[in-house]
């Protein structure tokens, strides 16, 4: 687990558009995982597209034990509730429906590192995402941090960088509408 909080902020098309936190809360081998987004875009005073998300995980050791995420996606809402019961992950989505997650699924929030090599569950819906993962190397980002790029595609198209204590450190992602998303630390 990073041990401490993570903020970037969040540029569309190479505007900023608004901010992405990570909070940690440990207890022993409990720990809570809180995340908010908030993004907006606009034109002039006018606001175009609103996003709000907020997300709470709950992690015992390496096991996820809960997660309930809410978003607002520019009016449509949508959440999930994900619990453990002994071995397997119950997941309840606003487009998923129910279903029992694949052994190893977690959330895909994308601090954990360890996402990478599990089916992940989109916190926004609920969906089981699968994707095809190619390993770029290291890269030197613009802050000056040498990161592992792994880029993501399949369910959608998505570029994450970790630091060697496998921190999560930027994300590029192509949005619905085909602009570039990207998050640079702050």
């Amino acid at each position: 687990m990073p041990p401490a909080g993570i903020a970037f902020s969040v540029w569309r098309n190479g505007s900023e558009i608004g901010s992405h936190t990570v909070e940690f809360e440990r207890e022993n081998d409990w720990v809570s995982v809180r995340s908010e987004a908030n993004f907006s875009i606009k034109f002039g005073p006018i606001t175009l597209y609103r996003y709000h998300y907020e997300a709470v995980e709950i992690w015992r050791g390496d096991d996820l034990m809960s997660v309930r995420a809410r978003t607002d996606d520019n009016g449509t809402l949508e959440h999930v509730d994900v619990s453990r019961s002994g071995d397997s992950l119950s997941v309840a989505g606003s487009k998923s429906g129910r279903y029992t997650a694949p052994a190893g699924a977690i959330a895909a929030t994308h601090w954990n590192e360890a996402e990478l090599g599990q089916p992940m569950i989109n916190p926004q819906n609920g969906d089981l995402m699968r994707f095809d993962r190619r390993d770029l190397g290291q890269e030197r980002l613009d802050s000056g941090i040498q990161a592992r790029h792994v880029a993501l595609t399949g369910y959608a198209t998505l570029d994450l960088w970790y630091d060697e204590t496998r921190r999560w450190r930027a994300l590029r992602a192509v949005a619905t509408d085909g602009s570039i998303v990207d998050y640079h630390p702050r």
